[in-house]
């Protein structure tokens, strides 16, 4: 085998595997640079060139390669992130951040240290191995001011909703001196508490503050709402990185 034959073939295998990492510019918003170069409908340049945005607005949305996906690169994230490339921002965000995108079961609820909410959160009872009865009262109890606060849970259709009362008393927002907070179910019949989990840290957000700060990033023409979706996970990952924000977290900040 000549030695031009394998150079033929090393460079041919090279230049299929760096395509494999390319991504081709769909639209863009504002003057976006990469090496040097104003980026236009059609260019292409790979995951790992640093992307250099002249404004907090710039978005560009591309189709990235290995895997294939269509994905939106926007200044504030990639600064809020403090990156420069596509390569970089996935890296950040995590392989598998954000798979579980739904809490199926009470089980699967309990497990997570600490849930993102917006208005409120419905938990499956799905899983759950005490008995409850029709007078079984759910509650959280933590302490505000150094006093023990119970807090009664809202159950229908065997569903638990964690709402902002939880931290309300006399009709005034608080904040619990400490978290996590506790989660517990009473029996009025046998006049018996069982502690559910010691470990629980419901999180509210204002949706008016998160969609205020993201507005920008949003408004770009050809952002669908599926990715717009995807980039209110995205922010909220970036900015509460320890949080699990579910799905239906993300629609009520949008919608």
């Amino acid at each position: 085998m000549s030695r031009l034959f394998l150079i033929t073939i090393f460079l041919f295998v090279n230049n299929v595997m760096q395509s494999q990492d390319n991504c081709i510019v769909l639209d863009v918003k504002g003057k976006i640079r990469v090496n040097n170069t104003v980026l236009k409908r059609g260019d292409v340049f790979s995951e790992k060139d640093s992307i250099s945005f002249s404004n907090i607005k710039n978005v560009v949305s591309c189709r990235c390669e290995n895997p294939t996906r269509l994905r939106i690169f926007a200044a504030q994230l990639f600064e809020l992130a403090q990156v420069h490339s596509p390569k970089e921002y996935w890296h950040f965000l995590g392989i598998n951040r954000g798979d579980r995108f739904d809490i199926k079961n009470f089980n699967e609820f309990i497990s997570i240290p600490k849930v993102g909410i917006v208005d409120s959160l419905k938990v499956p009872l799905r899983g759950f191995n005490l008995p409850v009865k029709d007078s079984s009262v759910f509650y959280v109890r933590y302490f505000w001011k150094e006093k023990m606060i119970n807090k009664k849970m809202t159950v229908k259709d065997d569903t638990l909703f964690f709402t902002k009362d939880i931290y309300r008393i006399n009709n005034m927002r608080i904040t619990p001196d400490k978290l996590p907070i506790s989660l517990h179910l009473y029996n009025p019949i046998a006049k018996q508490s069982a502690i559910i989990s010691e470990a629980i840290t419901p999180f509210f957000i204002d949706k008016k503050s998160v969609l205020h700060k993201i507005s920008k990033t949003l408004a770009a023409s050809f952002i669908s709402e599926p990715e717009k979706i995807r980039l209110v996970r995205e922010y909220l990952n970036i900015v509460y990185p320890d949080t699990f924000f579910t799905n239906t977290s993300i629609s009520q900040i949008l919608y």
